[in-house]
């Protein structure tokens, strides 16, 4: 079966060639699975109104689990195949879908688990079709659940996710609690940026801060969460 590649997207993977170090280690899943079409697409991927890649990452009894959020493909592949380029502490997700006869293009929901990852504080670079698409800093440890996506102000947590302390689509901290609560904002250096005592149910700008990498702590007297995001 062959999946038929929009023009401009053949274009640019004939084009562009990614280079692996030669102490890459190639890290195969143990399983993999997809959603299904989620809905057609046009000719073009990343035409307007296309929803953006987004990403799932849960780190469970030592099992690793990436799931790519509206992955766009052929709308009828034989199967997905991903696998990670580990250097280090780098990691590339590579994401390719086997060709399909259908002319169409659908986006999914992939699913990957992996069994050969142990925790620790990585970089890493999504890649569908040899292409990067999103860099990004995580720390897996047991429990781990993490979100990431580009988002519309260019800020991305790169943490678990908790109650208290989230991140806007808009570049927004914004804090959910009962009463009032501290807010700190430290860099990669452990320096303190940003305090402030703040309401509950409140939005606080953090777009004026210096690029970097950051870790937001807030505190209600009783819980405390901490969220780190790229600036």
């Amino acid at each position: 079966m062959k999946r038929i590649l929009p023009l401009a997207v053949m274009a640019l993977v004939m084009t562009l060639t990614t280079k692996a170090t030669a102490s890459a280690e190639r890290i195969d899943p143990v399983s993999v699975e997809d959603s299904g079409c989620l809905g057609t697409r046009s000719d073009n991927p990343y035409s307007e109104g296309c929803n953006a890649d987004s990403w799932s990452i849960t780190y469970v009894n030592g099992i690793l689990t990436v799931t790519w959020k509206n992955l766009v493909a052929n709308c009828c592949p034989d199967r997905f195949t991903t696998w990670f380029d580990r250097d280090g502490d780098n990691l590339v997700f590579n994401a390719e879908a086997d060709d399909g006869m259908c002319d169409c293009l659908c986006e999914f929901n992939v699913t990957s688990t992996f069994g050969k990852i142990e925790p620790g504080h990585y970089t890493i670079t999504f890649r569908q079709y040899g292409v990067d698409v999103f860099t990004a800093e995580i720390d897996l440890k047991e429990g781990a659940d993490i979100s990431l996506a580009p988002g519309q102000s260019g800020i991305r947590t790169v943490s678990p996710a908790n109650d208290l302390i989230t991140l806007t689509p808009a570049g927004m901290l914004h804090v959910t609690a009962s009463k009032v609560v501290t807010i700190e904002i430290y860099d990669a250096a452990g320096m303190i940026r940003f305090r402030m005592d703040s309401d509950s149910n409140s939005d606080i700008d953090i777009k004026s801060l210096p690029k970097g990498i950051y870790i937001a702590k807030a505190s209600d007297g009783i819980n405390t969460a901490a969220l780190r995001f790229v600036r």
